[in-house]
């Protein structure tokens, strides 16, 4: 069974993104919404891990107050990819969604 840290970790300064540069990681799961991605802002995340050469799983169907459902689905996409890290681009429904993943991944992954 895969391994996963479960401790989050969040930066949200200037540059934040840059951080992924320093990170380990061989397999990534972005999880956004529809305007992060109309506005570009996950460009930034995408060239880092096109430039670490690191595949990635992008869900971006999450919705302000995010519902179980949409949780559900993002945890199986997670759960059929090898991502070994989990990275959330976005606002407060974002960040909730990322969190309720890793806490349903915690009761998946021992």
């Amino acid at each position: 069974m895969k391994r996963f840290k479960m401790a989050p970790e969040i930066h949200y300064e200037n540059g934040a993104v840059n951080h992924l540069y320093n990170i380990d990681f061989s397999h990534a799961f972005v999880v956004t919404d529809h305007i992060m991605e109309q506005l570009g802002l996950t460009d930034k995340v995408i060239k880092i891990l096109d430039d670490k050469n690191v595949p990635f799983e992008r869900f971006s169907e999450v919705e302000p107050n995010p519902s179980v459902k949409t949780i559900t689905r993002a945890l199986e996409i997670f759960l059929e990819s090898d991502a070994d890290i989990l990275i959330a681009i976005g606002g407060g429904s974002v960040i909730d969604a990322a969190k309720a993943i890793i806490f349903f991944l915690q009761k998946v992954i021992k």
